[in-house]
């Protein structure tokens, strides 16, 4: 623990940031919607991350990032 809270202080007061932002796409499997809302709030419930759509489309393949999405015909 000693090691974790180290490497955080270290992070943050570094000029620079070692870290690559992004949005991963990972497909759920189940079809439940209870399943879906719990996969969802325990992703909420880590600092830094959150939830951006649960849908039944896809936004790309498994680990692959998830770019913005492009209007569609008349809109």
């Amino acid at each position: 623990m000693i090691v974790a809270n180290w490497q955080v202080l270290v992070d943050v007061l570094r000029p620079r940031l070692r870290i690559a932002e992004g949005i991963v796409a990972v497909p759920l499997v189940s079809r439940s919607p209870i399943i879906a809302t719990f996969v969802a709030n325990a992703i909420t419930l880590t600092p830094g991350t959150l939830t951006v759509e649960i849908g039944g489309g896809s936004a790309g393949r498994p680990g692959g990032r998830a770019g913005p999405r492009q209007p569609g015909p008349g809109g």
